[in-house]
């Protein structure tokens, strides 16, 4: 091997040197900084396309960073939950909080305290919304989508212990009221 060549190996090598320690001192510690904040807005796309970076940078280095992960991703799905709890969608409420979980078990958090107390807004916030629509549905008398909700806001109920028997029974006065106009 002639000189040049060796020169320019031990060059690379050395560049390649400065290119982890940068990776891991400015980049990576960057990257999770930036989802961190998107994950404290509950922002979710912005916090998994850092993140993202922030791991193709760490497998360049051979640096683990997967409880960094899965700790900002806990914070962010946690709040995400909290957010569609307040709005009432238990469906996506839901979906967050088995991502939470399951991100709270890899960095070994326990959020069961957290997760009943959204569930508890979210089923709460929803059973009142839904009691609107089923009061929509009994005054424009249709009686099956009136039962429809019915029935998921007993689960609903069910599942934060409320006790709707007397707006249920309201919104089925409303309906037979509005059927008996009709005859």
């Amino acid at each position: 091997m002639t000189l040049e060549k060796k020169i320019a190996e031990k060059v690379k090598g050395f560049v390649a040197g400065i290119e982890k320690i940068c990776y891991r001192m400015i980049i990576i510690p960057t990257l999770l900084s930036e989802a961190r904040e998107y994950a404290e807005f509950a922002d979710i796309f912005w916090m998994e396309e850092y993140l993202k970076s922030a791991q193709k940078y760490a497998e360049k280095c051979g640096k683990d960073i997967s409880v960094k992960v899965s700790e900002i991703k806990k914070i962010g799905y946690t709040l995400a939950a909290r957010k569609y709890a307040e709005l009432g969608d238990v469906f996506t409420m839901e979906e967050y909080l088995k991502s939470a979980r399951k991100c709270a078990e890899k960095c070994r958090a326990n959020i069961s305290d957290q997760i009943e107390e959204i569930r508890e807004i979210g089923y709460k916030t929803a059973v009142l919304l839904e009691l609107e629509v089923a009061k929509k549905y009994a005054e424009f008398r249709d009686v099956v989508r009136m039962e429809l909700f019915i029935r998921r806001i007993k689960r609903y109920a069910k599942k934060c212990g409320m006790d709707i028997s007397d707006q249920i029974k309201k919104i089925r006065e409303i309906y037979k009221k509005g059927a008996e106009e009709l005859r």
